[in-house]
């Protein structure tokens, strides 16, 4: 056999080659004793884990080379659809099974669950005592985090980057239990994509579900991750006032390192509102989360963001006020990025306009009891040129600091 007749040097620099392509990585596994102490590192560096039929049995006979584990850096597991499924799969049995293991992965640094982006549950009726079957989706959720959630608390684990996709939006008891904390303790990055109940009748500010997820599981979640956190994303599928539920502690949350933060479809509640459920607090509960982290936020990103237009503000908080107030104490503010930008309308944009879009203002929202956020109008809910200066004026400020 050639291999074992190579030099060292000339078998590294051929795994040097092929570091990226995993394939041949455990071809080389097999060619010889050399090479396999060479490409084993490389070859199980990122581990990809589905739940497609022999995904766990694969897991369980790899178990037993106890060598691998230590290399493992970076898991990635993705479920695949469980509504009408047409593929063989592992059991939710045995996809929990994988992650009871996490801790054998002693160097593992980066975390990531991709979950169907998909609601599922099934509608209860208000008169009908029998209780609907939960969803395979969340069933699955369940499983994976009671799952992780066997940690020893004194594990030495020291994960750095957690995401979450696609997680429901409904109380999950693994994620608030003490024995979830070892797997953040040490968090540098956490990334959290909710989707939400997708029925008719869902109504946000009645569904104690999705009262508690946002209130409990999610701040939760942070509050286990304040002391190490860098980077945040939040990111829900709707319009969603997370920040403002009703006795919430978010209006007292502090990430103290926190450099990075992205939030996706956040609404920055009508200031009357908050004032009324929070009188000791200066303004809406997202800006004042936002500005309390000016010592240490260099990158914020809002996308899809909106401000609510209120019935009792006379002197609604808009983006101009927004923007300035960012200005003037967010100092170390590096990079801010928003979209869409101010004034995108269809006409702004140099089209022709749609009249069933005039009433729509991208940006501002108001609600209604029956349906949720809205961004129709009856006229402008700000005046857009204010907008777009101080949106201007905040970028000259940045840009100004990153030249000194």
């Amino acid at each position: 056999m050639l291999g074992p007749q190579l030099p060292l040097e000339l078998k590294a620099a051929i795994i040097n080659e092929i570091v990226h392509d995993k394939n041949s990585l455990l071809l080389c596994r097999l060619a010889s004793r050399a090479l396999n102490v060479l490409a084993t590192p490389h070859a199980f560096q990122i581990l990809n884990i589905s739940r497609t039929r022999g995904s766990c049995s694969a897991f369980k006979a790899l178990s037993h080379e106890t060598e691998v584990f230590r290399h493992v850096k970076e898991i990635n597991f993705r479920a695949l659809q469980t509504k009408d499924m047409v593929f063989e799969s592992d059991t939710v049995e045995e996809t929990a099974f994988f992650f009871s293991s996490v801790s054998k992965f002693s160097n593992l640094r980066t975390l990531r669950l991709y979950f169907p982006p998909v609601f599922e549950e099934e509608h209860k009726d208000e008169f009908d005592d029998i209780i609907p079957p939960i969803s395979p989706n969340r069933t699955l959720q369940i499983a994976i985090f009671n799952a992780l959630a066997t940690l020893n608390p004194k594990t030495n684990f020291t994960l750095h980057t957690l995401e979450i996709h696609s997680l429901l939006a409904l109380p999950n008891e693994g994620i608030r239990s003490p024995r979830f904390s070892p797997l953040l303790h040490s968090l540098h990055t956490l990334l959290i994509s909710v989707v939400t109940n997708n029925r008719d009748e869902f109504e946000m500010q009645y569904d104690d579900d999705y009262i508690h997820f946002w209130k409990t599981d999610t701040y939760s979640l942070l509050t286990r991750t304040a002391e190490t956190l860098t980077s945040l994303t939040l990111s829900s599928d709707i319009n969603t006032s997370a920040f403002a539920a009703p006795n919430s502690e978010w209006h007292a949350l502090t990430l103290p390192k926190l450099q990075s933060l992205t939030l996706r479809k956040l609404v920055f509640t009508s200031a009357a509102y908050f004032a009324q459920q929070w009188p000791e607090a200066a303004s809406d509960g997202l800006e004042e989360f936002i500005v309390r982290h000016w010592k240490t936020l260099v990158h914020l990103e809002l996308s899809s963001c909106c401000v609510e237009i209120g019935e009792q503000d006379a002197h609604p908080r808009v983006w101009a006020d927004i923007w300035n107030h960012f200005r003037k104490h967010l100092i170390m503010l590096r990079c801010f990025e928003f979209h869409p930008l101010p004034k995108v309308r269809n006409r702004q944009l140099g089209g022709e306009g749609d009249e069933e879009d005039d009433g729509c203002f991208p940006g501002y929202v108001w609600f209604f009891i029956e349906t949720g956020y809205i961004h129709s109008f009856d006229g402008p809910p700000s005046d857009e040129d204010e907008d777009v200066k101080a949106f201007e004026a905040l970028q000259v400020a940045i840009k100004s600091r990153n030249k000194t």
